[in-house]
């Protein structure tokens, strides 16, 4: 345990400090993992080399159509189409749970920071409009993407630990819906609540509930509908889905 720490330890200090790709900063701290745990020169090349190639050869298809599938989204509009939906079904006084929603829905094709820039725009206007402190909205969004990327396949993160675990890729899909959505309400409400009572009270008293939302986040003429995009997401998640429920009925 010691030295697995100290390996995270040694990666995150090679990310966040020291700004070494990812890529090489995962590799190198596997490699003094190794060499730290007493494993011989040649086993750890090989440990890594086929758990590399194992977990790419599983997820890697399913990580490039994500991309793709988070690359349509940017081009035709459909990330904010879809927290213009919600806000106009959630209402101005749930716009907080609005947007931990949207950003469950979007980190699912969309990585995280590329989805945080796109989106935290229209925090800032939404809290200007509406009063509600912006921490609440950064709060609730940061939540949402953090959940929707990190659990909900096919995000490449979920994705590979399906893979590592041998897992059936429906049944991870379902528990982890299952868990997002409770985390998204208490995330995008509850938690957002108490970081802007505890971190920011000076901001808080000054809601306008009477704002009408529909008219300002209505739907662009040049983007696709928040439909079509949230049902473009969903599209991949249900395949999965009537896959693990086909296998689990029909014959072989």
């Amino acid at each position: 345990m010691v030295i697995f720490l100290s390996g995270i330890i040694l990666l995150m200090l090679l990310i966040i400090k020291f700004k070494v790709n990812p890529f090489l900063a995962l590799i190198l701290t596997s490699l003094v993992i190794g060499v730290a745990a007493g494993l011989p020169v040649p086993k750890i090349l090989s440990s890594v080399s086929s758990g590399f190639g194992g977990t790419l050869g599983g997820i890697g298809i399913v990580i490039a159509l994500g991309i793709m599938l988070g690359e349509l989204l940017y081009q035709t509009g459909g990330t904010e189409e879809i927290a213009s939906l919600a806000l106009r079904k959630i209402g101005v006084k749930n716009s907080p749970l609005a947007m931990a929603l949207t950003g469950v829905i979007v980190a699912i094709p969309v990585y995280f920071d590329a989805a945080f820039v796109i989106l935290v725009n229209l925090a800032r206007q939404l809290s200007e409009k509406t009063g509600i402190p912006l921490a609440r909205f950064v709060t609730a969004l940061g939540v949402g993407l953090i959940i929707g990327h990190c659990i909900i396949i096919p995000t490449p993160g979920p994705m590979a630990v399906a893979g590592a675990l041998n897992a059936s890729v429906g049944s991870f899909v379902l528990y982890s819906i299952i868990v997002a959505v409770p985390a998204a309400l208490v995330g995008g409400v509850l938690y957002s609540k108490l970081t802007v009572k505890h971190f920011f009270p000076e901001q808080c008293g000054h809601e306008k509930m009477d704002v009408d939302v529909s008219e300002d986040y209505g739907r662009s003429s040049e983007h696709c509908s928040g439909t079509l995009a949230i049902l473009l997401i969903l599209f991949p998640i249900i395949l999965i889905l009537i896959g693990t429920v086909a296998g689990a009925v029909l014959d072989k």
